[in-house]
């Protein structure tokens, strides 16, 4: 794993924050290229990716700060940096729809056309932060024996890459999200396709992750996946039989 890429005597260059960084402008690029199609200004489009990407960032540099404390608590000032690692992504999805939810009420949007806006960026700029997962060493898999097992720094046993594995499946699924945004669906049903299709991928990766606690036979993340399946599998059933809003 290479945490690091360069280092200089005042200045770290670390691959998750390049792999943020990445994914950000790859987001950004995106946006602007589909702005036209769901009828965005450039300017309102640069905008609203800008409110989506920093309160999804804080959002998840929040919970895991609330979540590991006991890290920050000696010295506060690491909260700020972010360029080591330690963003989860439940935190981060729930101030980034906040967020995107807020700039369209306040910019007379509608806010399901701008969620299915998000919708297929979403999984690909997550699938580029899982890669910054992989080259931090954090969010690991189970130990196996599998040719496919990797053996991280300061770990004595080879576990499973799994943040490669669900940067794939995120791959595939904003694709898939991007095709089906060329049916022209009504509002709201590509963004509940993602709720759904994460929650139930991310539901079934949990099982090979090594480093979450189980609470009442299942970890966190798995808990917090099951009302994503319920508010996607709802969501798009009621899209399908209402007017955009």
């Amino acid at each position: 794993m290479h945490p690091i890429l360069f280092q200089f005597p005042h200045w770290t260059l670390y691959t998750y924050g390049l792999c943020v960084a990445i994914a950000a402008a790859v987001s950004f690029a995106l946006a602007m290229n589909r702005s036209a199609w769901f009828g965005f200004s450039r300017e309102k489009a640069s905008d609203l990716v800008f409110t989506v990407f920093v309160s999804g960032v804080i959002g998840a540099r929040f919970l895991y700060v609330a979540l590991a404390w006991d890290e920050f608590r000696v010295r506060p000032i690491r909260m700020l940096y972010f360029q080591e690692g330690g963003l989860i992504w439940y935190g981060g999805f729930v101030a980034a729809v906040l967020g995107g939810w807020i700039f369209s009420r306040l910019s007379r949007m509608k806010p399901l056309a701008v969620l299915d806006f998000f919708a297929p960026l979403i999984p690909l700029a997550h699938a580029i932060g899982r890669l910054g997962c992989f080259f931090n060493g954090c969010c690991y898999g189970k130990p196996s024996s599998s040719r496919w097992a990797v053996l991280f720094p300061g770990d004595t046993v080879p576990r499973l890459p799994v943040q490669l594995h669900e940067a794939v499946f995120l791959v595939v699924l904003s694709f898939f999200l991007f095709k089906v945004r060329l049916r022209n669906p009504a509002d709201g049903r590509i963004f509940f396709l993602y709720l759904f299709f994460y929650g139930m991928g991310r539901f079934v990766i949990e099982f090979w992750r090594g480093d979450q606690n189980y609470c009442a036979g299942a970890t966190i993340p798995q808990w917090m996946s099951l009302p994503l399946i319920v508010l996607g599998l709802a969501g798009f059933l009621w899209a399908r039989t209402k007017r955009s809003l």
